[in-house]
């Protein structure tokens, strides 16, 4: 009777299980429908390259996720409570029970009567065995999806090693990889041990329970692990001093007469503000052979600050042919230099434009904003606390807009009285841009962009005369 009873209330729980599996499967649906939205959302969707294979790869590792670790859950539920005993009568259920005719007494000379009895045979009659083994058949075909998708996405957005090791991103997947490892190494236990001899009958549900547990408590942190890395740009994103173009030791800035006829190249050492010694050539326009002169001279002028009185040089004759000589450049800007050569047939002039590079370790601070999907924000601290914020849309081989505006220290537009631009493409070419004023401190420039690393740098003066340099480079790929 007892007997009885128990499978009565097992029939009741398995009806409701059985009306609730509809409900179940629509929440799985809407929780897939919700991990793809997450997805589309998050750093899968905002790679330049390959974006519906990230996404997708992104989508089947969080599906994956969901069965395995989600599976833990119901696993553990379904073997609290479980027995190696019946709860109603104490019998054991370590081995099954089988029907046999067997002799009721001995002796006499016939045969003896056969009478039924029930007989142990080896073997586990628990029906959660066989749940346990098709949990552990689904558990090792996520765990595949996972780590699959998971090693795909993390080249990705890593890279580099210099990447996994040095940003926080890089750092906090290595802990998420080690959780992992070691999740996977008690599900290799569970799969290839405890399963096995649980169908063999040679150990206890209740073991399962416990290993299933400790895998419950290592996937907590895997999942705030990955939470946090949802909230970091990738590792491939962030600046990376070890891979930085060193900046020149040098400027060198070349120009021609208006006959075109002499070309002097005018070398600036070390090129920026302050002190400099400056060598020339002067070639030929046409050979490129240095021809002789009498005279060479350099006048200086800043256009943008008229305050900032003329000044000439002059330059001696070396032995190697050059001309040279030491000057100043006194302030940041970009100069206008005239540069005289006086030869036996007469005089020409050559226009020049230097601008001196930033000093190493002068540079203006960065803060770059990179957001899935959205244009990198490069945000340049210049003086009285004000700023340059600059970004190029769509930020992809191909046509884009660059977007300069200013910003002065209490956040309104700052009006500017002059804004020059120019931008390095990948090969080393640098060429001036046209900027369009949009609004009193906002000029977009329209441009197309090549892969590779760019360089812009931006020069200005506000209406106040403060002189601005910002610099920043992007990867366009």
């Amino acid at each position: 009777m007892k007997s009885r009873t128990a499978k009565g209330r097992y029939t009741v729980v398995g009806l409701v299980l059985t009306a609730l599996s509809g409900a179940w499967w629509l929440l799985g649906v809407g929780a897939a429908a919700t991990m793809l939205v997450h997805v589309a959302g998050g750093h899968a969707a905002g790679e330049r390259s390959l974006t519906a294979l990230n996404v997708l790869a992104q989508w089947a590792h969080l599906l994956a996720v969901g069965f395995w670790v989600g599976g833990f859950v119901w696993l553990l539920l379904g073997l609290r409570g479980s027995r190696d005993t019946d709860p109603e009568t104490g019998n054991g259920l370590a081995a099954s029970m089988r029907v046999e005719r067997v002799p009721a007494g001995a002796g006499g000379p016939s045969p003896a009567p056969l009478a039924t009895a029930v007989v142990a045979v080896p073997g586990h009659s628990d029906e959660r065995v066989p749940a346990v083994q098709r949990f552990s058949r689904m558990a090792t075909v996520a765990l595949g999806v996972v780590v699959l998708t998971g090693l795909a996405r993390a080249l990705v957005e890593v890279r580099t090693w210099h990447g996994l090791v040095s940003t926080s991103f890089g750092r906090t997947l290595l802990i998420k990889l080690a959780l992992v490892a070691g999740l996977i190494a008690i599900g290799a236990v569970n799969r290839f041990r405890i399963v096995p001899a649980l169908r063999a009958g040679r150990a206890k549900v209740a073991t399962l329970g416990s290993t299933v547990r400790a895998e419950l408590a290592l996937a907590i942190p895997i999942v705030v692990a990955a939470a946090v890395l949802s909230e970091l740009p990738p590792a491939q994103y962030v600046n990376q001093p070890a891979t930085r173009q060193q900046a020149p030791a040098a400027v060198t800035v070349s120009g021609n007469d208006f006959a075109t006829s002499v070309k002097v190249e005018l070398t600036a050492t070390p090129g920026t503000v302050g002190a400099n010694r400056f060598s020339a050539k002067v070639l030929d326009y046409d050979s490129g052979q240095p021809i002789p002169a009498n005279r060479v001279s350099l006048t200086f002028t800043l256009p943008n600050r008229p305050d900032v009185g003329t000044s000439t040089l002059e330059l001696k004759r070396a032995p190697d042919g050059r001309w040279q000589g030491q000057g100043i450049l006194s302030i940041a800007g970009r100069w206008s230099i005239t540069a005289l050569v006086q030869r036996p047939g007469g005089g020409v002039t050559v226009p020049l434009r230097l601008e001196p590079r930033a000093a190493p370790g002068t540079s203006p601070q960065v803060k770059i904003s990179r957001i899935p999907g959205q244009p990198t924000v490069y945000t340049i601290a210049l003086q009285r606390g004000a700023s340059l914020q600059a970004y190029l849309d769509p930020g992809k081989p191909g046509p884009n807009v660059l977007h300069l505006t200013y910003f002065a220290a209490n956040g309104s537009e700052q009006p500017m009285f002059e804004v020059a631009a120019k931008a390095t493409n990948p090969s080393g070419a640098t060429d001036d841009l046209s900027l369009a004023k949009f609004s009193s401190g906002h000029y977009v420039s329209n441009l197309t962009l090549n892969p590779g690393r760019w360089s812009f740098a931006v020069d200005a003066t506000s209406k106040e005369g403060d002189l601005t340099d910002a610099r920043f480079e992007q990867v366009i790929q």
